[in-house]
């Protein structure tokens, strides 16, 4: 089994157990579904992870790592942690959401009497005779 396929299986499991479809016996063979599914996530987060962020781990998990960026910046890194979320992961996600979600942060306020960039317009020069 290949690593994503580790985390659709994890996500399936979740998914039973919150419908309540996972009985005990069914459990006790999820278990060791997870830790592979974890140490793949843990791999997957340092090895590839450190490289598509160019930083170094701080978490332990990918999605940690993917809602730290989503929650905290603004730039690239959080937009792609932002794309790798709803586009890879959510969808199989038993919430329908895998990773944090992303604040609308509050442009700050133009001082009185300043003109915005928005509130220019470009006016033509008077035409020469």
């Amino acid at each position: 089994m290949k690593g994503n396929n580790f985390y659709l299986a994890v996500m399936t499991l979740l998914r039973a157990r919150k419908d309540g479809k996972l009985p005990p016996v069914a459990l006790a063979f999820a278990y060791p579904v997870v830790a592979v599914g974890l140490l793949f996530d843990f791999a997957l987060h340092v090895l590839v992870g450190t490289v598509l962020f160019l930083e170094r781990p701080r978490e332990w998990l990918l999605t940690q790592r993917l809602s730290r960026l989503i929650r905290k910046d603004d730039g690239w890194r959080g937009d792609l942690a932002l794309w790798m979320c709803t586009t890879l992961l959510d969808a199989f996600d038993p919430n329908g959401s895998h990773c944090a979600v992303r604040e609308q942060h509050p442009k700050p306020p133009t001082p009185a009497g300043a003109v915005s960039a928005a509130e220019t317009t470009l006016t033509a020069a008077p035409a020469c005779e």
